[in-house]
């Protein structure tokens, strides 16, 4: 019996020829015993080499491939800063930019001793520390230290919602010595030398062909490094890492920059006598 809007009910089969004509078109059953039979029959092909599924199943054994890979790799990074023998601890990890390491902005200042303040409008930090004022602002390679600019060549930056500075860049312009070991991926500062022992003052070889008292025997104001640009004071905990073979004495501050030599950031020797 046909209803008022004309739709017949085939209730003796138990499916709508509307339903019938669907499952004709699409291959699926109407039933959920054969939609079940059918979503086995896809498994076992894709199980078995065949079926619909491979390249699904492929691009997804891929990505998880990829995605394992990129993880191990980002593990095996690691980097870690360690400011005068104490290791820093950040709340996020320190990442590697166009091969320049960036640390969050808060940990790096406040671990160095500056306090930071934010202008959210222009993105600039400002930070002061003793006689140091810096700003450094969001993708600009430029640092503006007590009114000079000093140009570096990576810029802070905002990753994942945190604002991440290159640590070179903050070491360098407060002043700090940084080194870098990549056998263990860690980045080294030195604020000061103040627990820094005493060295013994460097004495110029006498040739063995001349007795030391008819030798004037010169003692070296400060000592530098084959391997570096720097000159210090001989008590400088910078100066006690120089190898003795690399190890070279100046009489004068003009003694050490007529040779190339600038003065350490850490102890700080004068440029003039």
């Amino acid at each position: 019996m046909a209803n008022k809007g004309g739709f017949s009910w085939k209730r003796a089969l138990g499916v709508t020829k509307a339903k019938q004509d669907f499952a004709r078109k699409t291959g699926i059953p109407t039933t959920k015993a054969g939609r079940k039979r059918k979503a086995e029959r896809m498994v076992f092909k894709a199980a078995t080499g065949g079926g619909c599924l491979i390249p699904s199943v492929f691009v997804f054994v891929l990505f998880l491939t990829l995605f394992i890979g990129s993880f191990s790799a980002f593990a095996q990074d690691n980097i870690q800063v360690v400011i005068d023998g104490n290791q820093l601890q950040m709340e996020v990890e320190p990442v590697i930019e166009n091969g320049r390491t960036l640390v969050p902005l808060r940990a790096i200042f406040e671990a160095l001793g500056a306090t930071i303040a934010w202008d959210e409008e222009t993105e600039t930090i400002t930070a002061h520390k003793d006689s140091i004022t810096l700003s450094i602002q969001i993708g600009n390679m430029t640092v503006i230290k007590n009114g000079e600019s000093i140009i570096y060549d990576t810029s802070p930056m905002i990753i994942d919602g945190r604002t991440m500075v290159p640590v070179r860049m903050v070491a360098e312009s407060l002043e700090t010595e940084l080194t870098w070991d990549e056998s263990t991926k860690t980045v080294m500062i030195s604020t000061d030398n103040s627990t820094a022992p005493a060295l013994p003052p460097v004495i110029q070889d006498i040739p063995a062909t001349q007795n030391a008292s008819d030798s004037e025997i010169s003692i070296d104001k400060y000592v530098g490094s084959k391997d570096s640009n720097k000159y210090h004071y001989p008590n400088c905990r910078h100066a006690e890492n120089i190898l003795t073979e690399n190890l070279i004495g100046f009489t004068s501050a003009q003694d050490a920059q007529t040779s190339g030599y600038e003065p350490c950031g850490v102890c700080k020797p004068p440029t003039q006598d």
